[in-house]
C-alpha cells in the first residue's frame, strides 16, 4: 500500500470521527437517548466495518489479527461516543462497533488483490456520505444552530457529489497490491522450498 493511499484513507476516517465527536460534545445536552444511541451506533458500526476493510487488506491472509484490531477499533470508537451521551449508549457503540468490525475484518480479507483499491474507495464514500448526514443531524439538535451560509450540510446531494467527485479525482493514485505481493512471496518460497528438498532427495 502507498503512503498516499494510507494517509488519504486514515485522514478521511479520523477527520470525520473528530468532527463527529466534537459536535456531539457541544450537543450532548439536546440529545435524546434514542438519538445519542442512533449517532453511537453508527459511528462505532462505520468506524468498524472501514477500520476492518483496511485491516483486512493489510493483513491480507490473519483474520485473526484483523478481526482484532477492527474489533477494538469499533468498539472503543463506539464506546467514546456513547459515554458522552447516556450508559445505553455506550452499550449499543460497544457492540455495534464489534459487529461492525468482524464484517469489515471478513469483507477486506474476501477481497481479491486487483480489486482492493475500488472496494476500499466504495467502503470510504458509504463511510464520508454516513458520517456527512451524523454532521447533518447532529448541527440541527437543539437551539443553537449554524447560520444559513455556514450550514453547507443542508444540500446532501450536493455534499455526495463532491465527495464522488474527490475519490475519482483521487483513484489513479490508489495502488492496493499488498495480497498479490504477499501471494508472489509465498509462492516464490514454496518455489524454492521444493526445489531444495528434490535435490536433497536426489543426491
Amino acid at each position: 500500500m502507498s503512503v498516499f493511499t494510507m494517509s488519504f484513507t486514515l485522514g478521511i476516517i479520523i477527520g470525520l470521527l473528530l468532527a463527529v465527536w466534537m459536535l456531539t460534545y457541544r450537543k450532548k445536552n439536546h440529545l435524546t437517548h434514542v438519538s445519542g444511541m442512533m449517532v453511537a451506533m453508527s459511528v462505532g458500526m462505520m468506524v468498524g466495518v472501514s477500520s476492518g476493510v483496511l485491516a483486512g487488506i493489510l493483513f491480507c491472509g490473519d483474520l485473526l489479527a484483523a478481526s482484532i484490531l477492527s474489533i477494538l477499533v469499533g468498539g472503543i470508537s463506539g464506546v467514546i461516543t456513547g459515554q458522552m451521551i447516556h450508559i445505553l449508549a455506550v452499550l449499543d457503540g460497544l457492540l455495534s462497533g464489534m459487529m461492525g468490525g468482524m464484517m469489515g475484518a471478513m469483507l477486506g480479507g474476501m477481497v481479491t488483490a486487483g480489486e482492493q483499491a475500488v472496494f476500499l474507495q466504495v467502503m470510504l464514500v458509504i463511510y464520508s456520505g454516513t458520517m456527512l448526514i451524523l454532521l447533518y443531524i447532529l448541527s440541527e439538535q437543539g437551539p443553537e444552530r449554524y447560520s444559513r451560509h455556514r450550514r453547507w450540510l443542508d444540500r446532501p446531494f450536493l455534499a455526495a457529489i463532491v465527495v464522488a467527485l474527490v475519490f475519482l479525482w483521487v483513484h489513479p493514485y490508489f495502488k492496493l497490491n499488498v495480497c498479490a505481493e504477499k501471494t508472489y512471496h509465498s509462492y516464490a518460497e514454496s518455489i524454492m522450498i521444493e526445489s531444495v528438498a528434490h535435490h536433497f532427495f536426489q543426491v
